[in-house]
């Protein structure tokens, strides 16, 4: 019973580490934008910046793939966290 506790709060902890870090790299690409406005950057600056969130868009696409290729060693869920994270 404790293990199976165990197992679970760290599975809990786990996706709670990675949600923080996506959050964190999505706040800062979003305010990235804002700190160049600041330091009087050109449309064409900001407009490179944008590319920061091409991965996000492009997760619905490749999400599918990543899904279906699992490792037996993490297991079905869990091999897609490492992933989706880069």
């Amino acid at each position: 019973m404790v293990t199976h506790l165990q197992t679970a709060l760290s599975s809990i902890f786990l996706v709670l580490i990675l949600y923080v870090l996506q959050g964190l790299t999505l706040g800062l690409t979003g305010t990235l934008p804002l700190i160049l406005v600041a330091h009087g950057a050109t449309w064409k600056d900001r407009g490179t910046f944008n590319f920061a969130f091409y991965p996000f868009s492009f997760k619905l696409i490749w999400a599918p793939l990543i899904d279906a290729l699992y490792s037996k060693r993490f297991g079905r869920r869990k091999s897609w966290l490492v992933p989706i994270q880069l």
